[in-house]
């Protein structure tokens, strides 16, 4: 015998459990979670996924195509590059470069721009009309070209890469939960909270906390996108992760000059790097669009 409830209607639910019912609905953006969700394992679990290592040389296997191809060989699914490296074990770990160290930076990026965004929420006068204008001069300039200049000042390399990308995205995150912030902070349910005497630190666990969590994770996922892109463009052009790190812009950057003789070696790293933007953009897309449902019941 079903079980008798009270309370029936779907919107008795949690709010983020309204958003996952309202999202998965769509199902074009569930199978690009699904997708996200694919390249997050396998960049964590590359090392016991790839059969060879990622800097490993076959001089016998130079620049052999993939497995489905005629004279292709299982021993090599995606083939090898011009020094007989196994392609499909460098795009396994240039996942893990590129988008685990993306997914990393954004963490990083959010973590500094809450802290930051909080603070100038919270301020007035001087101190905020600072920060207004320190924001406003960051924000002019794209988070790549502020990635370049701050690589171009600290050197070349995977480490310098990671934090240029963190410096470029946090004015974003700043501005972003600033705005939040302030906004939040003239409703009337956050002035009932200080007229109640409540501390900032329980204003902000208890009442902005809360009603910024959906926006920062949307947020999120579309700066990831950004993050992406900008550590395969420092790559490719040669000032972010160096060669022979198996970073996916680097890779298509070194297989450019073989293109001719075998066109997987840039564009398999090349499709890989395309679908987890393509994945990263529909499932903040899908976010948006459930959040802005979720609004309007």
């Amino acid at each position: 015998m079903e079980k008798f409830r009270f309370f029936t209607s779907p919107n008795n639910s949690s709010p983020i459990h309204q958003l996952w019912r309202l999202f998965k609905s769509n199902h074009f953006s569930l199978v690009a979670a699904w997708l996200f969700l694919f390249f997050i394992l396998v960049a964590i679990f590359a090392p016991m996924l790839a059969p060879y290592s990622p800097f490993a040389q076959h001089p016998e296997s130079l620049l052999t195509p993939p497995a489905w191809h005629p004279d292709g060989t299982i021993a090599f699914p995606f083939g090898t590059d011009a020094l007989g490296r196994d392609i499909f074990t460098r795009v396994l770990y240039g996942l893990g470069f590129s988008f685990g160290l993306a997914i990393v930076s954004v963490f990083m990026a959010l973590t500094l721009g809450v802290l930051i965004g909080v603070f100038a929420g919270f301020s007035k006068g001087i101190r905020s009309s600072f920060l207004n204008h320190i924001l406003d001069i960051a924000l002019t300039m794209p988070s790549l070209l502020i990635a370049i200049v701050i690589v171009a000042i600290l050197g070349p390399g995977i480490a310098n890469t990671f934090w240029a990308v963190v410096l470029a995205m946090l004015p974003q995150f700043i501005h972003h939960i600033r705005t939040e912030v302030a906004e939040l902070l003239n409703k009337d349910f956050i002035i009932a909270y200080k007229l109640d005497g409540a501390k900032p630190s329980h204003l902000f666990y208890y009442a902005l906390l809360p009603n910024l969590v959906e926006n920062i994770i949307i947020f999120s996922t579309m700066a990831i996108s950004s993050a992406i892109l900008d550590i395969a463009v420092l790559g490719f052009i040669g000032i972010g992760a160096q060669s022979p790190e198996p970073e996916l812009g680097t890779m298509v950057s070194d297989s450019l000059d073989v293109f001719y003789l075998n066109p997987w070696t840039v564009m398999l790293p090349g499709l890989l790097l395309f679908l987890c933007i393509l994945s990263t953009n529909i499932v903040g897309d899908g976010l948006r669009h459930a959040l802005k449902e979720r609004r309007l019941q």
